[in-house]
């Protein structure tokens, strides 16, 4: 029986500087290569919830092996 892990990451891990002049330009940039990242790292993305006003919740798992 395969066992997993779980990470969770909220906006602030995920999005770029919401301040910064380019934001719109790297955007979904920065994004990409957070997925890649963790991608590289064996983590899948299982879901992506937004439970009202506490932000956006990036759910990850990976097998323990």
């Amino acid at each position: 029986m395969k066992k997993w892990e779980y990470k969770i990451l909220d906006d602030a891990v995920i999005e770029p500087e919401k301040n910064s002049e380019d934001f719109d330009l790297r955007y979904d940039e920065t994004r990409e290569k957070m997925l890649k990242k963790y991608g590289k790292e064996g983590w899948e993305l299982v879901t992506i919830e937004s439970p009202g006003t506490d932000g956006v919740k990036w759910i990850f798992k990976r097998e323990i092996k």
